[in-house]
């Protein structure tokens, strides 16, 4: 039996929703290789930005819920996501960036970066500074496209202590 270039299998793969792709990386050892490569990644990314499908909305009130788009059907389905932060009554959305999440407990003191279609997540370092106010925190998330790298930034706006 013949196979196919490994190239004409990305043009294939890349037209499909990420939800499919995640259940083809155990197909076999050359589908799970190519699937979870940056360079597929991204053209999976570049793919889903241009077509108009397997569009989702993420809606954050108390919880996380996920509002699937079928634009062809004018379908929309919602889920509630199984984040990291569960059972936290509060998640706080600091921000989205090509289809990766950041989220926050109400203390703003717990923040992790989460893949909702791969429920891979990872948790970021607590602040250092002692006895601070949640509300001087704030958070920014975006990606950078220099390094090919997400980045989460903190930022202190004032801090509360008895000498200050």
């Amino acid at each position: 039996m013949a196979t196919l270039p490994i190239k004409m299998i990305a043009e294939i793969l890349k037209r499909l929703p990420a939800e499919l792709l995640i259940r083809f990386t155990i197909v076999c050892k050359s589908w799970n290789s190519l699937i979870k490569t940056p360079s597929f990644i991204k053209l999976h990314l570049n793919q889903t930005l241009i077509s108009n499908s397997h569009r989702h909305i993420l809606l954050s009130y108390s919880s996380l819920h996920s509002a699937e788009l079928d634009l062809q059907p004018n379908h929309i389905s919602f889920s509630e996501l199984n984040h990291p932060l569960k059972p936290c009554e509060v998640v706080i959305f600091v921000g989205m960036c090509n289809g990766a999440v950041c989220i926050s407990d109400d203390s703003r003191n717990i923040v992790f970066l989460y893949n909702p279609l791969t429920k891979s997540h990872l948790k970021l370092p607590a602040s250092q500074i002692i006895d601070l106010n949640k509300d001087g925190l704030v958070y920014r998330f975006g990606f950078d496209s220099k390094s090919n790298d997400y980045k989460v930034l903190r930022m202190v706006q004032g801090i509360r202590n008895d000498e200050n």
